[in-house]
């Protein structure tokens, strides 16, 4: 990929990916703040998922055949050796939970949180988007800057001062700006990544709750209910399954 090439893949993964899943982010936020849990966790998979696929094309790689699938884009991150990706293993715990329950918008699985998903949000948006960006390039008095970006990504880490990093020209960073923006409130409000000055406590809402579809309470009626609704193929597997433990035939 020559030097034009990148310009425009970074373009795209700066416009359509990194911005919108700071946009993303921010309104799993406001979900979040009121009590819209299932949307919260549908936005908050939304972010994520940009997320690591913006940093695949900053990085060279294409973020095609992913689908909505996080741990697979994560893995084809993680296999970008230059990188040196580092995760948290508290933000891998909840990439995994946002798998299992993030792409849910018609309530085809049973729905829970446990009220810790802000922090876990806030935390694993904050550790990805320190690589979301143009990290690998090169100075012609220095060379490959890329050892200096990824020591400097590693103090990041091991810092509390989290709400000090910024990206230049980054969405959230401009909206952190403007005192007078709407995005704003949502964004800093029970923060400790995202604000003018470093938090030592903040006091979130404890938003647990489990909803289960009709399909998962009333199995009798899901050959009824399937005529009427398209339901994914992973239901109609589960069901099958139910049905060849019953001495049924699927």
């Amino acid at each position: 990929m020559n030097h034009n090439d990148e310009i425009w893949i970074n373009d795209i993964a700066t416009r359509s990916f990194r911005d919108v899943a700071d946009q993303d982010y921010v309104a799993a936020r406001l979900c979040y703040r009121a009590g819209l849990m299932l949307q919260f966790v549908w936005m908050a998979e939304q972010a994520i998922e940009k997320y690591l696929k913006a940093i695949l094309l900053y990085h060279g790689k294409h973020a095609k055949r992913l689908g909505h699938n996080l741990g697979k884009a994560l893995r084809r991150v993680e296999a970008i050796k230059a990188l040196e990706f580092s995760l948290s293993d508290r933000s891998r715990q909840f990439i995994a939970y946002l798998d299992s329950q993030g792409v849910n918008r018609y309530l085809e699985r049973p729905h829970y949180t446990r009220g810790l998903e802000l922090r876990e949000l806030d935390r694993c948006v904050w550790e990805l988007r320190l690589y979301c960006r143009v990290i690998d390039y090169e100075l012609k008095r220095v060379g490959s800057v890329l050892p200096i970006e990824l020591r400097e990504i590693r103090t990041w880490q091991s810092s509390k001062d989290w709400h000090k990093f910024r990206i230049l020209g980054g969405s959230l960073e401009n909206v952190l700006q403007k005192p007078s923006d709407p995005r704003r409130a949502p964004l800093v409000w029970q923060n400790f990544y995202y604000g003018p000055k470093r938090r030592r406590t903040v006091t979130i809402p404890s938003h647990s709750n489990s909803i289960n579809p009709t399909h998962t309470l009333h199995p009798d009626q899901f050959d009824l209910l399937s005529r009427f609704v398209d339901f994914p193929a992973f239901v109609h597997a589960s069901f099958a399954k139910q049905k060849v433990k019953a001495g049924f035939k699927p």
